[in-house]
């Protein structure tokens, strides 16, 4: 079932709908979630297997007890959106990049180690006036929606690491806002169709937004570059294996 789906269904009735506001301060007994709820606990016990059937919750046995825990964030937006429409942010793609990669496995992870691949972004001729003066930069920044990528995760081990990072400390794609980043060269403009070369983007991808890159704006001079320090190296070698798609 898709996920949207799935999370509409979990929201279908009171008492499902009741259980996922009350997990969402955390893990939390059976004996607590009951009287929070105000129904009866066979109730209860029976819409929290069908939330955990759907995906939704998580379920751990410690002694005696049974406890529960949302095992998909998602839903905390999906909430967040109903209480509050205002704190919805809706970006429309201005076009879709094209290119060799059908399946993530075996994707380069970075622009930097795919300067061989090349590619091409379709932008949607209602956008097209805004490539004016663009194919006088020999590189530009595409901006774009991580649209394979699984669940979000606050914590992940990336693909040149063994270790787990926080997700901000990554370019991993299963983040709370699924955005990705790639600087690539520019090779010609033929109306609505740029060619590009350094693609490490799945084909078929949204695009949201080009910027041009500029060394004066974009370089700076690093101090540090964290947990990556010493595993740069790798990054010729390191293709996606395909643990952050669905």
């Amino acid at each position: 079932m898709k996920t949207h789906l799935r999370v509409f269904k979990a929201m279908a009735d009171e008492t499902r709908l009741r259980i996922i506001e009350f997990l969402l301060g955390g893990e939390r007994c059976v004996c607590e979630i009951v009287p929070y709820t105000g129904r009866t606990q066979s109730t209860v016990s029976i819409q929290l297997g069908k939330l955990e059937d759907l995906g939704i919750v998580e379920s751990r046995r410690r002694g005696k007890s049974v406890y529960y825990r949302m095992a998909d964030e998602r839903i905390k937006w999906v909430l967040s959106i109903l209480k509050d429409p205002s704190s919805l942010c809706i970006y429309r793609p201005i076009g879709v990049v094209h290119s060799r990669f059908r399946e993530a496995e075996g994707t380069p992870i970075q622009a930097a180690s795919a300067e061989e691949a090349e590619g091409t972004v379709e932008v949607f001729p209602e956008y097209s006036r805004g490539l004016k003066d663009l194919e006088g930069f020999s590189h530009i920044i595409l901006v774009y929606h991580f649209h394979r990528s699984r669940k979000t995760s606050l914590e992940v081990t990336p693909y040149m690491d063994e270790n787990t990072h926080g997700v901000f400390a990554t370019r991993a794609p299963c983040r709370p806002n699924p955005v990705g980043i790639s600087t690539v060269r520019l090779i010609k403009i033929r109306k609505n169709m740029l060619h590009i070369s350094g693609v490490d983007i799945l084909d078929g991808t949204p695009l949201l937004d080009i910027k041009p890159y500029v060394p004066e704006f974009d370089v700076r001079e690093v101090q540090k570059t964290g947990w990556l320090g010493d595993k740069i190296q790798r990054l010729s070698e390191a293709r996606d294996d395909g643990r952050f798609t669905g």
